[in-house]
């Protein structure tokens, strides 16, 4: 038995027993840190604490952000997808919502592929990585120029910080953002790089997607990326102000800007980064006397709103969508062979019957 007949013939119990490992791995990630976390039981009192007319519109503000803020991510992939196949926007962002779900217990979020490639076809798929491998370096740009910017301001309001230091941030710092940008404009000129490499050759049909991307489209794409980074930073200020951390504008964002390209560079599931995130929260906003109970509160409250609330939604998508059909074409029938019918001794043997 070939592994495509015993798929075709398990399908509905290897759908449910996937779904079903996606619904735990979600609930743990929430029991662990929602439910049961010690910092959620004492940010839930914060947050309480916080709650008044005088702070409310800074939440609201907050949360009217978060579509927002996957809704460009959705038209960043509709128009990345759109050199694979033809992609509606509503299609774009349950794939979105859906890698926001397998990216809670995956390192470095990259559960985010799963969701993307559960919404093209299944001959597409290595397509898809592709594209989302663009759409990342996309959004690395403006995570390192900005947040390069956010992080030397932040070091220089902290007087003991030497000048080698700021200095070695700013070189290494602008020559990463200038080299991403050259590799994201020039991204088809990696092809025949990767082409060296042996066993990537077998997939040259997959990646000869990035000769497709044009310059228009990939100044669009990384408009986007850089309007989403601003409205996450954005959120990051505002639900800093609702847990009354009394930090300026300029601050604030120099401040989310340093947090998350510290907190990016390292790979960690985003159930681990939020701990690690906040600890260099109380380093950037620690001066300013911002207490630490408001700076964890604001940091695990902005992960619960862009990233759990997503991820349910996106639970939902991964439920009622044909998970293996979209990893395995599983209706393509491969080509029989007919007997050829026995012909009579009118048939002549210059052309063959015809069938």
């Amino acid at each position: 038995m070939n592994i495509i007949h015993a798929l075709r013939r398990y399908r509905r119990p290897i759908n449910i027993t996937i779904k079903a490992l996606v619904v735990l791995l979600l609930s743990w990630v929430l029991y662990r840190n929602v439910l049961t976390s010690e910092e959620a039981v004492r940010i839930k009192a914060a947050f309480l604490n916080a709650i008044g007319l005088e702070q409310l519109p800074w939440l609201i503000i907050c949360v009217l952000l978060m579509p927002v803020n996957w809704g460009l991510e959705s038209a960043k992939w509709q128009a990345l997808a759109a050199r694979i196949e033809r992609t509606s926007y509503g299609r774009a962002y349950q794939a979105i919502l859906a890698g926001v779900t397998l990216s809670l217990f995956t390192p470095n979020r990259v559960g985010e592929y799963g969701g993307r490639i559960l919404m093209v076809k299944s001959d597409h798929n290595w397509r898809a990585v592709v594209a989302t491998m663009v759409g990342y370096i996309s959004q690395w740009i403006p995570l390192l120029g900005i947040g390069t910017t956010g992080l030397l301001w932040t070091l220089y309001s902290h007087s003991n910080v030497n000048y080698y230091v700021l200095s070695g941030v700013m070189v290494i710092g602008f020559s990463f953002t200038l080299w991403w940008l050259v590799c994201y404009f020039r991204v088809s000129s990696v092809l025949p790089l990767l082409m060296r490499i042996k066993w990537l050759r077998k997939y040259i049909t997959h990646l000869e997607v990035l000769r497709k991307y044009r310059r228009h489209e990939l100044v669009r794409i990384l408009a986007l990326s850089i309007c989403r980074y601003s409205v996450y930073v954005t959120q990051y200020y505002l639900v800093l102000r609702f847990f009354g951390v009394e930090v300026g504008l300029l601050q604030g964002l120099a401040g989310a800007s340093a947090i998350f390209i510290i907190q990016t560079s390292i790979p960690l599931p985003p159930v681990v980064s939020v701990v690690m995130r906040g600890e260099v929260a109380l380093f950037v906003f620690g001066p300013y006397g911002a207490n630490e109970l408001s700076i964890l509160a604001s940091t695990y409250s902005l992960w619960m709103l862009n990233l759990i609330l997503p991820a349910l939604a996106g639970l939902v998508v991964i439920i009622r969508a044909n998970v293996l059909r979209s990893l395995v074409d599983l209706d393509s029938t491969p080509p029989t062979t007919k007997a050829t019918p026995t012909t009579t001794a009118t048939t002549t043997t210059e052309e063959p019957a015809q069938l």
